[in-house]
């Protein structure tokens, strides 16, 4: 039966002056990435330094400890945003809170079942697979390209990546990143993630790569866009 085996990963916060708020993980099933979303300027709820950071590592550690060959992919997402739901609530006393401000994180995730390789995730992330012969595969190609777009359009309002040591800190842009936020995780909305949403579980983005697809050496560099902040990848051969 065809394996994953990790070849290399590569994660850099992007400015030296911050904690990095993405992370790579694997197990003997899986191999994934996790990308933190920076917050909006209201005070951290759980880490002193950066929310984002905290649930990248809590939900890795989960993935790791808690996937395995065949167990449904959605159960581990919901308890991961079950727990992280519980530490929010007992951290803030129960308090109401801007939906803005609740820690977030997208996710792509590759597992061999079978002969097929599955992708999983929520959020932002993509995945690009190069086969052998040549032929190409991606995920979640118009989201990002929507993304990227407001990116363009954040930086040229901002006056370009020198003005600002962060794109969130220039107060139009971060007042929009708090709109387009809180609409996350929301009934009938468009974006889910991990976080404090258990039903998020329920909107996870699931494709299925056929025997037909390439089965000779396969590599699949796992890829997530950002603000132009914070840049990350991993790389995995089958």
């Amino acid at each position: 039966m065809p394996t994953l085996r990790i070849l290399d990963s590569l994660s850099d916060p992007g400015n030296a002056g911050r904690r990095n708020e993405d992370t790579t993980g694997s197990n003997a099933s899986c191999a994934f990435v996790i990308d933190g979303a920076t917050g909006l300027g209201g005070k951290p709820l759980i880490d002193a330094t950066s929310d984002a950071a905290w649930l990248a590592v809590f939900a890795a550690q989960a993935f790791e400890a808690e996937i395995g060959m065949t167990n449904p992919i959605a159960d581990v997402v919901r308890n991961v945003n079950m727990r992280v739901q519980q530490r929010i609530v007992e951290a803030t006393a129960g308090d109401t809170l801007e939906t803005w401000a609740l820690p977030t994180a997208s996710f792509q995730l590759a597992r061999m079942e079978g002969r097929e390789l599955a992708v999983y995730g929520l959020g932002d992330c993509r995945l690009f697979l190069a086969g052998a012969d040549g032929t190409a595969f991606e995920t979640n190609g118009d989201y990002s390209k929507a993304e990227s777009e407001g990116a363009r359009r954040a930086v040229a309002q901002a006056g370009g990546l020198a003005a600002w040591r962060s794109l969130a800190d220039e107060p139009v842009v971060r007042e929009a990143l708090r709109r387009s936020r809180a609409r996350h995780n929301q009934p009938g909305g468009a974006v889910w993630t991990l976080g404090s949403a258990p039903d998020a579980a329920a909107h996870l983005s699931v494709r299925r790569l056929p025997p037909t697809c390439p089965h000779a050496d396969f590599c699949v560099p796992t890829v997530f866009p950002r603000w132009p902040t914070n840049t990350g990848d991993m790389t995995a051969r089958g």
